[in-house]
């Protein structure tokens, strides 16, 4: 690990799937800006303990290393998968949430009649 690196551990929650991240105190949390940096070799093997206890209580599955980038105040995943699934756009509450939406909105004009109906018996 290079010394710029700064890792955290990202895994999803067994109970419902949501990603998570390993926070101080070794407890999950959703929101990504309170994981818990490691910030050399020693930190990051400490978080993969940590991560391999976890799966072993059945807490989280999938545990892995991500690397991020901080600048004070907030943490952002290196990569664009990393980015996607701190946004919480990879579970089916997400999803379903976009479908409640989209229920709502009224379709264009530009629709044609046979498009429109279709959306509405999708709708109910």
């Amino acid at each position: 690990m290079s010394h710029r690196e700064i890792m955290i551990l990202t895994a999803n929650r067994l109970a419902d799937g949501v990603v998570v991240y390993l926070a101080d105190g070794d407890g999950w949390v959703e929101d990504i800006s309170a994981a818990q940096l490691a910030l050399d070799a020693e930190e990051t093997a400490g978080l993969e303990q940590v991560g391999a206890t976890a799966v072993n209580c059945q807490a989280v599955v999938a545990p892995c290393l991500i690397e991020v980038e901080f600048d004070g105040e907030y943490v952002r995943p290196l990569s664009v998968r990393e980015r996607i699934r701190a946004a919480h756009r990879t579970t089916l509450a997400f999803h379903q949430e976009r479908e409640t939406a989209a229920t709502t909105v009224t379709p264009a004009p530009a629709l044609s009649a046979p498009h429109r109906a279709a959306l509405t018996e999708r709708a109910a």
